[in-house]
């Protein structure tokens, strides 16, 4: 049972980030990191779009 607020929002988003946070600075051309509803839901990783290629991977 997650606490609701600003707290709780921080460690959903924290955990989910954990992995992405350690592997972004070894990535090149990373444009941004996608997190949305699915994400959330399936306790997925983040998507990272890449800036030249357009391609999107999960990280």
């Amino acid at each position: 049972n997650k606490k609701t607020g600003a707290r709780g929002l921080r460690s959903i988003i924290e955990a989910l980030l954990l992995k992405t946070m350690f592997k972004l600075p070894t990535m090149d051309d990373v444009e941004e990191v996608l997190v949305n509803e699915t994400i959330v839901k399936n306790n997925s990783e983040p998507l990272i779009i890449h800036s030249k290629s357009k391609k999107t991977t999960a990280a």
